[in-house]
């Protein structure tokens, strides 16, 4: 429970999320900028404000964590089931705009030309497979721990 704690005060996962958020909505406004004249803009455009809206609900999620366990020490077991739970949404939140970032950028090629569509899209699909295949080991390691 204190590494849940720690990492809250540390503030790691709002950062990146907003981050994350601040990348997508840019390109969104790019796109944007650029026209919205194809589908494929289209969808490209949809995606990152959903990607952009899942890492600022993650953003939201952490810091009013945080703030809500600004000075506390040790957690009941059942404020740590809720803090987990809070968690869990936040975690998924943040995977899930993750990987539509990545197929945002695996079909960002396809606006410029074929090529570049098929290139971007082949490097995005080996980033996805890679990830399926760590997730998996992920889930492994969860049951190993008995979470």
């Amino acid at each position: 429970m204190q590494n849940i704690l720690l990492e809250l005060q540390t503030g790691q996962v709002a950062f990146i999320s907003g981050l994350m958020a601040g990348f997508a909505l840019t390109v969104a406004a790019q796109i944007l900028r650029h026209g919205l004249s194809h589908i494929v803009e289209q969808v490209v455009f949809l995606l990152l404000i959903i990607t952009t809206l899942l890492f600022l609900t993650t953003l939201y999620l952490d810091v009013r964590l945080a703030i809500e366990l600004v000075g506390v020490e040790h957690l009941t077991a059942q404020a740590q089931s809720m803090t987990s739970s809070i968690r869990v949404v936040g975690t998924n939140s943040a995977t899930s705009g993750f990987v539509l970032f990545i197929v945002s950028i695996g079909l960002l090629g396809w606006i410029e030309r074929p090529l570049l569509g098929i290139i971007t899209s082949v490097v995005a699909l080996t980033v996805l497979g890679v990830l399926a295949l760590q997730w998996v080991k992920f889930f492994e390691l969860q049951t190993l721990l008995g979470s």
